[in-house]
């Protein structure tokens, strides 16, 4: 698979997502060390994903669908990332865009390959997750200044999406740094 995908060594390519890149590389080292089912599965996806945003369809470019609002979808993908407590409301943004909710679902799903939703949970997880580091702050603390309302949908899903409860991954990460 990866010798169909890459042109050959020492050819420079352009990342032009790097969100995707470092969200799957995030992704991939947040679950390096849990053992599951599907574990050797999903690092090896994540890995595809990579290179095949990386290289794209054996072209030496990456492959990003270029979207009607793709401009705008850019900058509200990076202000998700920017400022994950915001409120991230589909209609109000839909209603910014000029666009019925529906198409704006469609329309991001084909620029980025994941919902909008899913980028503002990955967004506040990913703050959650730098705010575990500092082991003065309470779970809730954190739940609150990640952009969640309620701690337990906080800790559910971190839980969902991280494999571990926020205090196993605070353990696990401050014993890392040990």
């Amino acid at each position: 698979y990866l010798t169909s995908l890459i042109p050959g060594p020492g050819k420079p390519v352009r990342i032009t997502d790097t969100m995707l890149i470092s969200n799957t590389l995030h992704s991939m080292k947040s679950r390096i060390g849990l053992k599951g089912r599907y574990h050797a599965e999903f690092l090896e996806l994540s890995l595809r994903l990579m290179l095949v945003s990386i290289y794209g369809e054996g072209s030496g470019e990456a492959a990003i669908p270029v979207t009607p609002k793709g401009v705008q979808l850019m900058k509200l993908r990076e202000n998700i990332y920017a400022d994950p407590t915001g409120d991230w409301d589909i209609d109000t943004i839909s209603r910014e865009l000029r666009i019925s909710k529906a198409y704006f679902h469609r329309l991001y799903l084909a620029q980025f390959g994941v919902s909008c939703r899913q980028d503002v949970i990955e967004s506040r997880l990913k703050r959650a997750e730098e705010l575990l580091l500092d082991p003065t702050l309470s779970i809730a603390d954190i739940a609150e200044q990640s952009g969640y309302e309620n701690d337990s949908h906080f800790m559910r899903q971190f839980r969902q999406h991280r494999g571990c409860t926020p205090t196993e991954y605070r353990r696990k990460r401050s014993a890392e740094e040990q």
